[in-house]
């Protein structure tokens, strides 16, 4: 509160209590004098031999003296009634460190006391509430984070679970998902837990806590319990503190957030469930925005799918080509001993490296001599279009580089980029390589197909100016072990 303000309030609060405080004392006074004058007149009209009495004077001096005695009480005891409620109102208007200063042991005390008790509680709940607030604010900070650093929703959702993880001090957290087939729950995503679990774990709706929640989508927050028989998840001889929470968009379910154990021993609180909850409803949103993009993205596969075979089926001489040189890559990226995922991006990018054709006239698709250069510029365009179609899909757009670029050669002389040497993707050069021996070892309109060796030779006389020299040797590697395959026991 401002200084200013305090002070304002203060002298008001000082006034009001004074003109309180005179009208108590006034009021007392008066029913305290009305009495005595009553009892002077009355002894004066009736009784003024006794008047003048050792007798009444006594008994006027006890009066006054026990009028004044209860006068100073009811001083004293308006006097702290009015600075109590003086105080509550200042701790009431925002000022929580205030404290009452009261020693009494009457029922003023009493109420001090508890009013003092009162603001601590709400200082230290305003505090707590603060502290939660800033967690709160800083593990949505690096979610925000993580979303803007992550290029696939899974890859945020993995770091988000380990970020409520870390926040809420949890030995284990989970995302759990829906099987709407099994009607069951499964473990999608895990921070501190066995990671056998993604995918195996399931838990069945109407089954155990998670499946409880699922079922009434209600969160849940258990402190630590007696072990039940034949819990694996107990912790000697209790089950762990944890909180579930439904994942929630529309009234519809998508799954369940929860968390288990703290590293400090201590349950899970209030606090800790509000910031689930909040964090909860950012998951849900994440989680229909995946579920949008899975359903939008398997449309376009789809009509991927359909466009490459419409690519295929327009020319009868490349019927297959498409599976076969995703085959002979595939092969040939094992033997370079790459990554699984590198061996994915090219499988992938073969099954889709023609579709850009799709923009190709028929009658340059088809023609049975030569392209002249104007036709050939046209052809030479269809790894960008194939690009262009691919890019608007993101999951897709790792193979956009290999589309591209497998018509690239290593002197640089290749299109639509004409880069050279390692400029070019080794997904690319492979790609380029295994399209080219499949051309060759195909039926084309032109042309018969070569067999093995004449196509073997026929890219040999190119490695080191459009082909990679290790990718051709590895494609002879590979084709030398199916011709051992091939040959029979003698």
């Amino acid at each position: 509160m401002p200084r200013k303000k305090k002070r304002d309030l203060d002298l008001a609060l000082s006034i009001e209590g004074q003109s309180l405080e005179y009208k108590i004392i006034l009021w007392y006074a008066a029913v305290s004098f009305f009495p005595l004058v009553f009892l002077y007149y009355f002894l004066y009209k009736h009784a003024k031999n006794v008047l003048f009495s050792w007798q009444v004077a006594l008994i006027y001096i006890f009066l006054i003296i026990l009028s004044g005695v209860g006068f100073l009480y009811i001083k004293k005891w308006v006097h702290n009634l009015l600075y109590v409620v003086n105080a509550m109102r200042n701790i009431m208007s925002g000022n929580l460190h205030y404290r009452i200063n009261i020693d009494s042991k009457d029922e003023i005390g009493d109420l001090a006391r508890g009013v003092n008790a009162m603001a601590e509680e709400l200082e230290e709940n305003i505090e707590k509430l603060k502290a939660s607030k800033k967690l709160l604010e800083e593990v949505l900070m690096k979610i925000g984070e993580g979303l803007a650093g992550s290029s696939t929703i899974d890859g945020f959702l993995d770091l988000m679970v380990n970020t409520i993880a870390q926040a809420l001090d949890a030995r284990v957290a989970r995302l759990w998902l829906i099987d709407e087939e099994k009607n069951e729950l499964y473990v999608r995503y895990i921070s501190g837990g066995r990671k056998s679990e993604i995918g195996n774990k399931r838990m069945p709706l109407g089954k155990g806590l998670e499946g409880w929640v699922a079922m009434e989508k209600k969160a849940v927050c258990l402190p630590r319990r007696p072990a039940s028989k034949g819990n694996m998840f107990s912790i000697g001889e209790e089950e762990p503190t944890i909180i579930c929470v439904p994942l929630m968009f529309k009234d519809q379910l998508l799954g369940i957030l929860s968390v288990e154990d703290k590293y400090s021993k201590e349950n899970f609180n209030e606090d800790d469930l509000l910031i689930l909850s909040n964090i909860g409803t950012q998951t849900a949103v994440a989680l229909e925005n995946l579920r949008l993009n899975d359903d939008v993205e398997k449309t376009y596969m789809e009509t991927l799918s359909a466009l490459a075979m419409a690519v295929e089926a327009k020319d009868p001489y490349s019927r297959g080509h498409s599976k076969r040189v995703s085959e002979y890559a595939e092969k040939i990226a094992k033997k370079l001993n790459l990554s699984e995922e590198q061996i994915a991006v090219i499988r992938d990018a073969a099954d889709m490296h023609d579709i850009g054709k799709i923009g190709i006239s028929d009658e340059i698709l088809h023609k049975p001599g030569p392209l002249t250069a104007e036709e050939r510029e046209i052809m030479n365009k269809h790894p960008v279009i194939g690009e262009g179609i691919l890019k608007p899909v993101r999951s897709l757009r790792r193979l956009c580089d290999a589309v591209r670029h497998h018509h690239e050669w290593m002197d640089g002389s290749g299109y639509p980029d004409g880069l050279k040497g390692d400029e070019i993707s080794i997904e690319a050069r492979v790609l380029c390589v295994a399209d080219v021996y499949d051309a060759l070892t195909s039926d084309r309109p032109y042309r018969k197909a070569m067999s093995i060796d004449d196509a073997l030779a026929e890219i040999g006389k190119w490695v080191g100016k459009r082909y990679d020299p290790k990718i051709y040797q590895a494609l002879c590697d590979v084709l030398e072990e199916e011709k051992q395959q091939d040959k029979p026991d003698l």
